[in-house]
């Protein structure tokens, strides 16, 4: 029986930080529909847990709410930076003011997408994007 490349290659890991499980089962759908079986979602509703999970697993990329109730805004993706300065970042926030796009673009976010415009297919280009942008082996401590 032939392997193919694909089934040797580890499904990259991405950590969802975000506390609706509305949008954690639209990145789900997202990365099961349209990422053949590459993709790991892992799911912590609290900053806090995002931390952890980026200390103990290897994590690949991370999506980040800004509205988390524990910590929100420029400070959570601070945050994220100071732990793992190369690891990419997509933000996926409710806020569609002007000012937030241009201060999470300004602060160093990978990439930055609004809920309530995101389908299946544009979060998951929006993930692949900001894979391509920093490729670290697999971020661990």
């Amino acid at each position: 029986m032939a392997v193919t490349a694909t089934a040797l290659a580890p499904q990259k890991c991405v950590l969802l930080i975000e506390d609706s499980e509305d949008v954690m089962l639209m990145v789900q759908f997202a990365l099961q529909e349209y990422g053949h079986g590459k993709y790991r979602l892992e799911w912590a509703t609290h900053l806090s847990e995002g931390l952890d999970q980026i200390r103990k697993c290897g994590v690949d990329v991370v999506i980040l709410d800004l509205g988390l109730s524990e910590s929100s805004g420029r400070v959570s993706y601070a945050w994220v930076r100071a732990l793992a300065p190369k690891l990419p970042v997509l933000v996926l926030t409710g806020e569609t003011s002007e000012y937030t796009d241009l201060a999470a673009l300004a602060g160093g976010v990978d990439s930055y997408s609004v809920n309530d415009l995101v389908s299946g297919s544009r979060l998951f280009d929006a993930i692949q994007a900001t894979l391509s942008r920093k490729r670290p082996n697999r971020y661990k401590l």
